[in-house]
């Protein structure tokens, strides 16, 4: 797609990966316009907004989880992108999306699925990163949520490290 001076674009976006207090869980989100499609938050950052300030905009529109429940454990320190399919890059008005991913540790409990603002998710639930299913991914993001697993592992490692005093 292109912008109005005529360029091809990506659309800049965040990410949050949510886990649990011992770091053995995510908290993965069922969308409603995809059948058995289950992610991250993530969306878009807003002209002179920080990703920093639009990681938390978006988990709490997402799912109702405040700023002050959660606390950045990692940022990645690569932008992850992909292309969008035909007729969804129309939608967006842009090529795909690069986002800016982030590794929130949840301070308080989330048993039960929050009714948030945006309506895009209508299930939780928190589940081994392991064993989440990439056929419930959609093809064009499964590079990415391979690569947001092996990295998300790495950080476990290394605050699993830390809680130990290894």
């Amino acid at each position: 797609m292109v912008n109005d001076g005529g360029e091809v674009f990506f659309r800049a976006g965040v990410g949050a990966v949510i886990t649990n207090l011992s770091f053995d869980r995510v908290l993965l989100f069922r969308r409603g316009d995809y059948v058995n499609t289950w992610q991250c938050p993530q969306g878009g950052v807003n002209q002179n907004e920080s990703t920093d300030e639009a990681v938390f905009r978006e988990v709490f529109e997402e799912t109702g989880i405040k700023k002050e429940e959660l606390e950045v454990v990692a940022v990645c320190p690569v932008w992850l992108g992909y292309e969008l399919p035909s007729g969804k890059s129309e939608e967006h008005l842009s090529v795909g999306q690069v986002h800016r991913w982030y590794v929130l540790k949840l301070l308080t409990s989330y048993d039960v699925f929050r009714d948030a603002a945006a309506k895009e998710f209508i299930d939780s639930s928190w589940r081994s990163f392991d064993d989440w299913n990439l056929d419930s991914v959609p093809s064009f993001k499964k590079e990415v949520v391979i690569f947001l697993m092996n990295w998300f592992f790495d950080v476990a490692l290394a605050e699993e490290r830390l809680l130990s005093g290894v």
